[in-house]
């Protein structure tokens, strides 16, 4: 969830609820939200089936396609190729950041980022960074993620761990039963969200886990399982 001029904003697969009142705008393009990012009155939603984000107000203003790699080939994963996961405006460099957990092979699962311009009409750079990452962020000007190990995919072209990406190191490694997908900072903590690795179909009841790190020296504090709620 997010706020957005005063309203309560919850992300669904394809529609948006606004306030108490649980008013719906679905919308007509873009398919399987992950994330809703907010700045200078619009939202950022990332569609990871159709390899898009739409700019919303109160209509779409804009849809921004990311492009997949090798694009004259003629394959069927086009549409979901890159699966974006996050957006995220770097406020220093005045540039949109694009989580793509798949970068150049869907067998590979080698991740990594395309920067943007302030406006998002430019593609400016891709560069590779970490393995099925989730939640790119910059934190204190340097750039952070979750990388991940799933269940589908061959250890050799990856390290099969995961935890947190900080400036290109794994500063923190969790246990391999879980697949962690997000996390929140504050001053003093990073609480790190994740679920029982399994299969997709099964992920809706999975045990959910909450870790608790200390942000100074990414040390484990603490963590809590929630059994079977996904």
């Amino acid at each position: 969830a997010t706020f957005y001029q005063g309203d309560l904003v919850f992300c669904g697969k394809q529609t948006l609820y606004r306030d108490e009142t649980f008013e719906s705008c679905r919308l007509t393009t873009g398919k399987d939200f992950h994330q809703i990012q907010s700045n200078d009155e619009y939202l950022y939603i990332t569609c990871t089936k159709t390899n898009q984000i739409p700019i919303f107000a109160d209509i779409v203003m804009a849809i921004v396609n990311i492009v997949p790699p090798y694009i004259n080939n003629s394959v069927k994963y086009k549409k979901n190729y890159n699966h974006i996961n996050n957006v995220f405006y770097y406020e220093v460099e005045q540039q949109w950041y694009v989580n793509l957990n798949r970068l150049n092979n869907d067998r590979q699962r080698l991740s990594g980022y395309a920067v943007f311009d302030r406006h998002f009409t430019k593609e400016i750079a891709r560069a590779e960074y970490g393995w099925e990452s989730h939640g790119l962020c910059f934190i204190d000007d340097i750039i952070h993620c979750l990388v991940g190990s799933s269940v589908m995919v061959d250890s050799r072209y990856h390290p099969n761990v995961g935890g947190l990406f900080v400036n290109s190191e794994l500063v923190w490694q969790h246990n391999d039963n879980w697949f962690c997908k997000d996390f929140s900072v504050t001053d003093d903590y990073i609480y790190v969200v994740g679920t029982t690795k399994t299969i997709r179909a099964n992920r809706k009841h999975a045990d959910g886990v909450l870790f608790v790190l200390d942000r100074k020296n990414y040390t484990l504090l603490d963590w809590y399982v929630s059994e079977g709620q996904g």
